[in-house]
């Protein structure tokens, strides 16, 4: 699907792109969502959601000018999947797009940190 802007819909996650093509994600299709965003020079979103009848995550490329509401509308779909007793869903919010993302910053650090510690302990 081509960029587009998220938006939330009767209670399903709504794409739509220049193109006029929607794709509606209900709560109850998803398996699992991953939202994350990259720090760089500019900082850029990203949404995986797999669904129950797909084998692969359903990625869609989001316009910078959606980025907006792309806040508010993620907290008001997990607000959904709340109500709908189905948080288990939600991959948990940190940066990064994948697991491997998320932990690179925090095991960079682990390294200092226990020098660090080392030369306390031992000097």
């Amino acid at each position: 699907m081509d960029e587009g802007a998220l938006q939330l819909h009767e209670g399903a996650l709504q794409l739509q792109d220049n193109a006029d093509h929607v794709v509606r994600i209900a709560s109850s299709e998803i398996s699992c969502v991953r939202i994350g965003h990259f720090d760089a020079k500019y900082r850029s979103y990203h949404l995986r959601i797999w669904r129950d009848i797909d084998e692969k995550p359903f990625e869609p490329i989001l316009v910078k000018q959606s980025w907006a509401a792309y806040r508010e509308t993620i907290t008001e779909f997990a607000g959904v999947l709340a109500r709908a007793n189905r948080l288990d869903r939600l991959d948990p919010a940190e940066p990064g797009t994948s697991r491997f993302d998320a932990l690179v910053g925090p095991a960079s650090m682990l390294v200092p940190t226990l020098g660090a510690l080392a030369l306390a302990l031992l000097c």
